[in-house]
């Protein structure tokens, strides 16, 4: 049995074509793809970029594919607590549970690392289907919709790094970036009690979508005064906190320049270079708390309570290509032609 699929074999060479259709083992799932997301990350394996080819564990060819929600079609062995027709995202990174990492509660640093449509054996759900742990798959609940679920692991993205961060209630934040993760994390931040939340974005068309969630402005990086126009949203002084997803290494100098004395710098980007220039002695002089994140890890169920309880609001971000486009939507995303914030690409015959 065979099922279709964007398989990559190679730099900028993607093929919708017939794949073996996965069969589910002991203690798998095969679902059937309602929506996946496009991701940035995505992009960097496209194009040969992405730093697990550097690191050895990804190689050619490959299906990607991490952002997605579903309809369980299969169950396999041992499996007592999903059944077909069950609604499901399914998480990327796939832990051991006994490593060192697992083991302080740090599953998504879990290695070597397992991750849908990146690395190890689970191909991703840029396909009709996709098989994956049942453990790692989360229930969609009521009210919820595939196409809004789709959107969990980047909403976990940004939570993660707030955990991490520690945003407290009252600190005005600076988010670079007008993507899924910068803009999903501006609502996290708004939601966690952020008084004042500005966006440093690039494309009108984003920071208008941005602004119907809630956000408090949003100034274009290309306008000559952007940084004054920040500073006066801020009522005159630097952000406690910046957070930094636009994967642009020159906006990590301008994310430093934001923050007041003691703040805080969360890196929620990959930059797809391995060196990047950075007045560290000012971080020192300034005390500003440098933090990265990786992953969604262990953020998924309290994403989809947010959108249960319509706290998280990510339908103004989204638009949307039925299957038969993927890779149109891929390239249109790659190359910067997709007029949205997050492109889906949905199975019209299932998606909610």
């Amino acid at each position: 049995m065979t099922m279709k699929a964007l398989v990559f074999h190679g730099p900028r060479d993607a093929r919708w074509e017939d794949v073996p259709r996965p069969k589910p083992g002991p203690g798998e799932v095969l679902c059937r793809v309602a929506a996946v997301g496009v991701c940035a990350t995505d992009i960097e394996v496209y194009l040969g970029v992405m730093v697990y080819f550097r690191m050895g564990i990804m190689s050619y060819p490959i299906v990607s594919g991490h952002e997605w929600s579903g309809i369980v079609e299969e169950v396999g062995e041992g499996v007592v607590d999903r059944k077909p027709g069950d609604r499901v995202i399914g998480e990327t990174t796939l832990a051991c549970g006994h490593c060192e990492t697992c083991a302080e509660g740090r599953s998504e640093l879990c290695w070597p690392r397992r991750e849908v449509g990146l690395a190890g054996k689970y191909q991703g759900a840029m396909a009709e289907y996709v098989l994956i742990p049942a453990v790692n798959t989360f229930m969609i609940p009521d009210g919820v919709s595939l196409r809004e679920a789709a959107l969990a692991e980047p909403a976990g993205v940004g939570l993660h790094g707030l955990d991490l961060m520690r945003i407290m209630p009252g600190d005005d934040v600076v988010v670079i970036g007008d993507g899924p993760i910068g803009a999903l994390a501006a609502q996290l931040v708004k939601i966690a009690g952020a008084p004042t939340v500005v966006l440093l974005g690039s494309r009108d068309y984003k920071m208008s979508a941005i602004l119907e969630t809630g956000i408090d402005a949003a100034v274009s990086r290309h306008d000559a005064d952007a940084q004054a126009q920040i500073l006066a949203a801020l009522g005159g002084k630097q952000a406690h906190a910046v957070i930094e997803t636009s994967g642009n290494a020159a906006a990590l100098e301008t994310a430093t320049r934001l923050i007041r004395l003691g703040g805080k710098l969360l890196i929620l980007g990959l930059y797809g270079v391995d060196r990047i220039p950075l007045d560290v002695d000012y971080l020192v002089a300034s005390e500003i708390q440098v933090v990265t994140s990786l992953g969604a890890t262990p953020t998924y169920r309290r994403v989809l309570r947010m959108m249960e309880k319509k706290q998280l609001n990510v339908l103004p971000l989204q638009s949307e290509y039925p299957f038969a486009r993927i890779k149109e939507a891929v390239d249109d995303v790659t190359d910067k032609r997709a007029r949205s914030v997050k492109t889906l690409v949905v199975n019209p015959e299932i998606i909610d």
